[in-house]
């Protein structure tokens, strides 16, 4: 292999070998007038290999790499010396964690550029590798015509070169693992990449809207593509409809899907189905994967509306998030029984030790209770279940993921099994169907947003030894009537009970440390802080002179009362009290003779979104 030393002067010499080149740095010194030597080493004598004799070097020319010179040994012309000729072609961040630097683009990115692999910001410092070319390093360079990247780079950051239209080549190293998504979207000279061996995943839209890009070498690495990574390429285009294949995986069908489509033809090396292969395939109706694939990647069969059911060999090893969502029609999925890593149960896919709740078909619908095995319900998994009524969680449940009954529509009642100690989390958030929930008394938390928007609910009933309610837990619980706080709750979160307009109550237990209720209104125990009046409240109401604030939005919708008044003891309103108040109604200020006079007392928030007439009293 050709020794190629390079050598920095920028104030300092650097000299490296192969393919280090291009080590910008910012030191402030014009280039090439100053080689000095790198740790007192003399670079024509010692360039950081052993070139087993005296260099004889010869005059510093031009290249074919803008802003570069290089020089040639006249005792082995095969030893060379680059040097930088302009400044600020590059910037460098250190990366947190590890002695190396990601590299991004600096003020000047012309013509040809070959990324450095080394940089040290100053002579005090050890010069560290440059592994990783960061998001959008050199995004919308439109006069940059080639990239060289050097072999230490690991990882090419998404949208890395997006938009440089000029570029007509790049050099991908062996190396790289990763590349990000829309690393090189939209360049349309881009004529063809070869993808080297260790590459595993490329993200989605990565060479999208290369539209001169008809030659793609992709290795069997390549494990995860991710959703339209090649679209509109000559590539993709110059394909038949069909099933499209990039190395070993499934990358995805083009063209229209014929109605009641069966695949059972896919080749049998192939080793993934990709993220989004399937996706709004709507006429597949029933598919085989063969034992060669080893993951399905997210979203692979999301929105496969005919698709009734599904068997995954035991080959596979790893199931993206959603892979199946939407599915309307799905019924079972079953999972081999020799599967290692999986399991099915009444067409349920667990994990293999059924630890884990992954996955529940759309279609099946009625009552489902959990098994006691169950410690982990996960991300989405019952999401899109229209025709789940009602649902018991096991005691042994200790992880609700993310939107885990997102548009379970008909859900009406969930029981928690006595044990259950998890915070109530807002996985229920926005059910408009649900009616009934049983809390037991071994739960102590109540979360933020935890029932809002669920606009069926009519009761509720919050069990001693619940500590904290959070904020907007109740928030649009418009058919909620009344709710009591137990004695052990010392902490309620703002707007918890949020346009609950059917409430006409709030009780508080007489025991309680921390709030009381009069009347049906929430106050701290003291009685001198109004927080919140039910939004079913009406008639009118005079708030005791004992109180000295009242609470963000502790009046907000509150449409029904007709008046209120406010006394001159209260010192502090806080923001949006009076939103969503009505032409009709009425609020009466005594202390404060005028608006900019209660104004300069609260601020101009505590009448936030009030449209009704206020009446100011002064003294009286």
């Amino acid at each position: 292999m050709k020794n190629i030393f390079l050598i920095l002067i920028i104030a300092l010499t650097f000299t490296a070998c192969d393919d280090i080149t291009n080590i910008g740095t910012n030191l402030g010194t014009n280039p090439g007038t100053n080689p000095g030597t790198d740790s007192g080493t003399d670079p024509g004598t010692n360039p950081g290999t052993d070139p087993n004799h005296t260099h004889r070097w010869g005059a510093w020319m031009a290249t074919e790499l803008a802003g570069t010179e290089e020089r040639v040994c006249g005792s082995n012309a095969t030893h060379i010396e680059a040097r930088l000729t302009g400044t600020g072609r590059f910037n460098f961040q250190a990366i947190s964690g590890v002695a190396a630097y990601s590299v991004s683009k600096g003020t000047s990115n012309i013509g040809t550029v070959r990324i450095p692999s080394y940089y040290r910001p100053s002579e005090e410092n050890e010069w560290q590798p440059v592994t990783a070319i960061n998001y959008s390093a050199f995004e919308n360079c439109t006069s940059l015509i080639g990239i060289y990247i050097p072999e230490g780079i690991t990882s090419i950051g998404g949208n890395a070169f997006s938009g440089c239209i000029g570029l007509a080549s790049v050099t991908i190293p062996a190396g790289i693992t990763n590349i990000g998504g829309n690393a090189f979207s939209s360049c349309i000279g881009l004529a063809s990449v070869t993808i080297p061996a260790g590459v595993t995943s490329i993200g989605s839209s990565a060479f999208s809207g290369c539209t001169s890009l008809a030659s793609i070498t992709i290795p069997d690495s390549v494990m995860s593509i991710g959703q339209q990574a090649f679209s509109n390429t000559a590539w993709f285009n110059n394909h038949p409809d069909g099933l499209v294949y990039a190395g070993k995986v499934l990358y995805t069908y083009k063209g229209t899907m014929p109605a009641d489509t069966v695949i059972n033809n896919i080749r049998a090396d192939t080793v993934a189905i990709v993220e989004s292969t399937f996706y709004y395939c709507t006429s597949l109706a029933s598919i085989t994967i063969p034992a060669s694939v080893t993951s399905i990647g997210q979203y692979a069969f999301s929105n496969c509306t005919s698709l009734v059911s599904i068997t995954i060999p035991n080959s596979v090893t790893s199931i993206g998030g959603s892979a199946f969502y939407n599915c309307t029609s799905l019924t079972s999925i079953t999972v081999d029984a020799n599967n290692p890593n999986y399991a099915s149960q009444d067409g349920i896919l667990y994990n293999k030790a059924k630890t884990t709740f992954i996955y529940i078909p759309q279609a099946l619908s009625g009552n489902i209770t959990i098994p006691a095995s169950v410690t982990s319900i996960g991300s989405m998994a019952f999401s899109g279940c229209t025709g789940l009524t009602n649902i018991t969680i096991p005691a042994s449940v200790t992880e609700i993921g993310g939107s885990a009954f997102y548009n379970c529509t008909s859900l009406a009642t969930v029981t928690f099994a006595e044990g259950f100690s998890m915070s109530i989390g807002n996985w229920f958030s926005g059910l408009s169907s649900l009616t009934t929930v049983n809390i037991p008394a071994s739960v102590t938390s109540i979360g933020s947003s935890a029932f809002s928007n669920c606009t069926s609910l009519t009761n509720i009933t919050i069990p001693e030894g619940v500590t904290s309610i959070g904020g907007n837990a109740f928030y649009r619980c418009t058919d909620l009537a009344s709710i009591t706080i137990p004695a052990s709750v010392t902490e309620i979160g703002g707007s918890a009970f949020y346009n609950c307009t059917s409430l006409a109550s709030i009780m508080v237990n007489i025991n309680n440390p921390n709030y009381a209720s009069q009347g049906g209104i929430l106050y701290n125990k003291a009685k001198t802080t109004l927080i919140q009046v039910p939004g079913g409240i009406s008639g009118t109401v005079t708030i005791s002179a004992s109180v000295t604030s009242i609470g963000d939005g502790a009046f907000s919708g509150c449409t029904s009362l007709a008046s209120i008044t406010i006394p001159a003891s209260v010192t502090s309103i806080g923001r949006w009290a009076f939103s969503d108040w009505t032409s009709s109604q009425r609020i009466y200020v005594k202390g404060y003779a005028s608006e900019a006079a209660a104004d300069s007392a609260w601020g101009s928030f505590w009448r936030a979104g009030c449209n009704t007439t206020i009446v100011y009293q002064g003294g009286q």
